[in-house]
């Protein structure tokens, strides 16, 4: 399994991470009463996304990663959890998205983390 390039930033701009768990519960409504509720997975994935700066050498280097190293977003990867620094098994929801900003750029990424 592929690894996240060491050349590249290991984390997130902390003020950009987020953080979605996935809703693993299912909830019935009742005629009286409170709602039954009950755990519908024992795992599912769930999504961190955040931006990192990048110089143009680095651009470059996310751009083989994506493209070639993982086949466009269909292969996993290993990556550090910018929260609990646990080595994770990830894959990209969607391609990198660039934004140039003065003498660098601002890639955004949403990452799926697999149970």
């Amino acid at each position: 399994m592929s690894t996240w390039p060491v050349t590249l930033p290991q984390t997130f701009d902390q003020s950009s991470y987020s953080e979605d768990f996935p809703e693993m519960v299912i909830r019935t409504k009742m005629d009286t009463g409170p709602d039954k509720i009950r755990k519908r997975f024992t795992a599912a994935p769930y999504n961190l996304s955040g931006s990192m700066k990048l110089t143009s050498a680095q651009t470059s280097t996310l751009d083989a990663f994506y493209y070639t190293t993982i086949n466009a977003g269909a292969d996993s990867f290993l990556f550090t959890h910018p929260r609990t620094l646990a080595t994770i098994i990830c894959r990209f929801l969607s391609p990198p998205k660039y934004r140039a900003l003065q003498y660098k750029f601002e890639v955004s990424i949403a990452l799926e983390v697999m149970p």
